[in-house]
């Protein structure tokens, strides 16, 4: 499906959007650059009547009056147009972010991940600029230019055919050229591999300013550069190879655009010869003079456009790739639930060909913790995403009360389930906002006594303006501090279902107890899905699942799988043995 090219018009009509100032904006630019020819002809008129006299005074002041005159007139009516094109192109433009914001909000949350976030960043920013230059500008100016060129070439047939086709063949020649180059550049894949390399720019500057910290700690600068270093230079050498590839067609086009009159003057100048007397030859020769090299800006205009178009081109299949997404299926199951248990029945996830679940069974009950414990990569964030449906199994079925949760509505689903990540993203806003957004409606008393619960509230009021302090404006808070904020949501939504990925993971020692005793009061009838590394915090869960590689290799409860010679034991017995590690004063480490 996304194999099929698309086109702007399609995206107008999908989002509706009427084009009734695009079309009336179009007509008054064409107008007005109808005008800018008279300026032209009258100017052309004064020189011959200047020449044989035959005119007044009083008619060439009149001419040069007109002149003016179509000058202010063409400005105004392009300013009309300009305007009434600009509001076209907003209206698309609204309309279009409308229609693709309400479709990604059907989307997976997963989507929102990786490479898709740096996606829909770029179609909602610059690709909607370009589509917007593309009405406003672009279109507009492609009406006016096109039309400019035949009101030209008809005055020109008029007056002569003969020099007529000799600018005609100049412009084509040079058009010749330049579409030459054009072809050139696709074929090669030229413009594709310029958009490639500036992605790895993008992606290697991200990560040298990113690392930066780490770079100056540890003094790694050149290493750590060398991958910016490496992207900047390749497109360095990819540009010159272009530009010398490029160069004299672009050169020789500008040329033969820009010196039509020069093809013009041998022809005039041997008629002139031969009928030096004739008026009539002088008043041709003169006209064309004037009025050819007039044809020069126009067509270079429709380079300009050319060059434009092929980068809309991207910009459409862009905004097309996101529009045609796959949206999450909407069940239709609206009775309560009788419970909240999770059960995974041989489930199996895929990302794209890498195989990151194998046949996962297991019961994660109401009022009891489940935690998910293994080695980085062993698929236990994985099984977390799965449950709000971030992504859809591979195979299997996962069930929320009895019920297959691709069955029930997304809100629904969601309404259900609270959610702390490892690392979490407040909101431009303030504090208040940012805990309340987990219950419409919810009083202020509520948001405190949710922090209270989640043990920032005294954190909080520490801040100049407490609750009110905005966020993002010089205000920052630590990775711990932004956890707790994100556990004080949990609190306030009060979902029966809560999934706890890392969620300790910026805790200290004594953060981390206070987070227990939070958790102790948040998980009363509650299913709760907790992952973790640090082994202390999950000792006290009713069922423990060991992964490895994707599979469900240990379970049980900590004491159970302590008595095993597995995988939690040997785990349990590191973790045990890393805390009493101490360092030594003279240097070193030593086991306490």
């Amino acid at each position: 499906m996304k194999d099929k090219k698309k086109s702007i018009e399609e995206l107008v009509r999908l989002c509706g959007t009427k084009k009734g100032s695009l079309i009336a904006g179009n007509i008054l630019i064409a107008m007005g650059a109808m005008l800018n020819i008279l300026p032209v002809l009258l100017s052309y008129k004064i020189i011959v009547s200047l020449i044989t006299k035959k005119e007044a005074r009083g008619n060439l002041i009149s001419y040069a009056i007109y002149g003016v005159l179509a000058v202010f007139a063409a400005y105004l009516f392009t300013y009309i147009g300009s305007i009434l094109c600009h509001t076209f192109s907003y209206r698309f433009i609204a309309n279009l972010k409308k229609k693709i914001v309400s479709h990604i909000a059907t989307l997976p949350l997963g989507y929102f991940t990786g490479e898709h976030k740096a996606k829909l960043k770029q179609v909602l920013s610059s690709d909607m600029n370009q589509i917007e230059g593309y009405y406003a500008h672009q279109l507009p100016s492609l009406v006016s230019t096109l039309l400019l060129i035949l009101s030209l070439l008809f005055f020109m047939f008029r007056m002569n055919v003969v020099f007529t086709l000799i600018t005609l063949t100049a412009i084509a020649v040079g058009l010749m050229i330049q579409v030459s180059i054009m072809v050139k550049i696709v074929k090669s894949g030229g413009l594709e591999e310029n958009f490639k390399i500036l992605d790895r720019i993008n992606s290697a500057t991200n990560e040298y300013v990113k690392g930066m910290p780490e770079v100056k700690i540890f003094g790694n600068s050149t290493s750590s550069f060398q991958n910016y270093e490496n992207a900047v230079n390749h497109y360095r050498q990819f540009t010159e190879t272009m530009t010398a590839r490029i160069r004299p067609g672009f050169v020789a086009f500008r040329v033969v655009i820009l010196s039509v009159a020069t093809f013009l003057v041998p022809a005039g100048i041997l008629l002139l010869t031969k009928k030096p007397n004739d008026m009539a030859t002088m008043r041709t020769v003169l006209f064309f003079w004037i009025v050819a090299p007039a044809m020069s800006v126009p067509c270079l205009k429709l380079r300009d456009f050319a060059e434009g178009m092929n980068l809309l081109e991207d910009v459409v299949q862009r905004v097309w790739d996101v529009l045609v997404e796959k949206e999450l299926a909407e069940g239709k199951y609206t009775e309560k639930l009788k419970n909240y248990d999770i059960i995974f029945e041989k489930v199996c996830f895929s990302y794209e060909k890498e195989q990151v679940l194998k046949d996962i069974s297991f019961i994660a009950k109401q009022g009891e913790l489940t935690a998910l414990v293994g080695a980085s990569g062993a698929g236990k964030s994985t099984i977390g995403v799965l449950i709000p449906r971030f992504y859809e199994p591979t195979d299997g079925v996962i069930k929320l009360g009895g019920v297959n949760i691709q069955e029930m509505p997304s809100k629904s689903l969601m309404e259900n389930i609270s959610f702390v990540f490892q690392d979490n993203d407040l909101l431009s806003g303030t504090i208040f906002q940012n805990i309340a957004m987990a219950k419409k409606g919810c009083s202020k008393e509520e948001v405190i006594e949710a922090a209270k619960k989640a043990r920032c509230h005294d954190f909080i009021m520490k801040l100049e303006k407490g609750y009110e302090t905005i966020l993002g404006k010089g205000n920052t808070l630590s990775g711990g501090e932004k956890q707790r904020i994100a556990v004080a949501r949990a609190m306030l939504k009060n979902a029966p279902v809560l999934i706890l990925d890392e969620a300790t993971s910026y805790a200290d020692s004594k953060n981390e107890c206070l987070f227990q005793e939070a958790l102790a009061e948040l998980v009363k009838d509650k299913t709760v899905i907790m992952i973790a590394h640090r082994l202390g915090t999950i000792k006290n869960a009713q069922q423990i699942l060991v992964l490895s590689e994707g599979q469900i290799v240990e379970r049980g409860t900590h004491e159970s799988l302590m008595k095993e010679e597995g995988v939690y034991r040997k785990m349990f017995s590191i973790f045990d043995e890393v805390k009493s590690w101490k360092m030594k004063q003279e240097g070193g480490l030593y086991h306490a």
